[in-house]
């Protein structure tokens, strides 16, 4: 388990992600992070993936940290779907559904939610 001030590529505390580390640990990995070199120098934003067998805990998800100016990181994040996408159709080819987890301040919950929960109720 990772535990605090524990240096990461995802962040400088991996504080949070659980290690979840097997014997596959010794893979390389895909691109050498070229992928995530390119969606950063596209986008302006800085993109950040935590570890191999760090997830977001109670999954076997990864993370990725999206910083940088507002309009650097919406293009960044189009950039990481487009990706997701194209290897989700190279896989299936058909219509194909997914989930994005979205992990975002308490203090902008507020302004998502609306009061009583009204941008909620809009959205719907």
């Amino acid at each position: 388990m990772a535990t605090e001030g524990t240096e990461s590529n995802y962040n400088s505390s991996t504080e949070g992600l659980q290690d979840q580390s097997s014997p596959r640990e010794s893979l390389p990995p895909h691109s050498g992070g070229s992928t995530i070199t390119e969606f950063q120098s596209r986008s302006g934003a800085r993109v950040q993936l935590s570890r191999n067998f760090e997830f977001f805990p109670g999954t076997s998800d990864r993370v990725i940290m999206v910083s940088g100016l507002v309009d650097n990181i919406l293009k960044a994040v189009e950039l990481i779907l487009g990706k997701l996408l194209d290897e989700f159709y190279a896989e299936d080819g058909d219509d194909v559904r997914s989930k994005v987890r979205l992990v975002v301040p308490n203090s902008s919950c507020g302004g998502i939610i609306g009061k009583g929960g009204a941008t909620i109720r809009c959205a719907y």
